[in-house]
């Protein structure tokens, strides 16, 4: 049983993997992310709409298999533009301290907004608004070298 689902993950990650620009599947890539984005904004609207335990349940639900779609092709996009496949670990491993510095700011932007409107209330749509940019970054990205 575990080969066979070892294998399906393996399918899974290929299907959402990057193609250069031109390739065929190159927009297939930009629609995983749309649907990610799409996942996570809704995600995180729930609690801001709902206000209730199934507005939390909501955001875990649709923001967590959000940002599993958005992580797989991000890893996979991490690896086609690695400028060297010997030094691979050690490239993984700058870019994933990179990716850290979101994990820093999410907390100091959220409290600030916190801090100044008295209330949670205005971090959701901030952060819907954050989601939403990063994905227009994403779709600005013509191809890799």
């Amino acid at each position: 049983m575990r080969g066979r689902a070892g294998g399906l993950d393996a399918r899974c990650a290929a299907s959402l993997r990057p193609r250069r620009a031109g390739h065929p599947q190159a927009g297939r890539t930009l629609g995983s992310i749309a649907l990610a984005t799409l996942l996570i904004a809704a995600g995180i609207a729930a609690p801001w709409i709902l206000k209730s335990v199934m507005g939390m349940y909501g955001f875990a639900l649709l923001a967590g298999l959000g940002y599993g779609i958005y992580s797989s092709v991000d890893q996979a996009l991490n690896v086609d533009v690695l400028p060297s496949k010997e030094e691979a670990g050690k490239d993984l491993g700058i870019l994933n301290i990179a990716n850290t510095i979101g994990q820093i700011l999410g907390p100091i932007v959220t409290s600030s907004i916190v801090v100044a409107t008295g209330s949670y209330f205005m971090a959701f749509p901030v952060a819907i608004v954050l989601v939403v940019v990063g994905f227009v970054f994403i779709a600005l990205i013509k191809g890799v070298k």
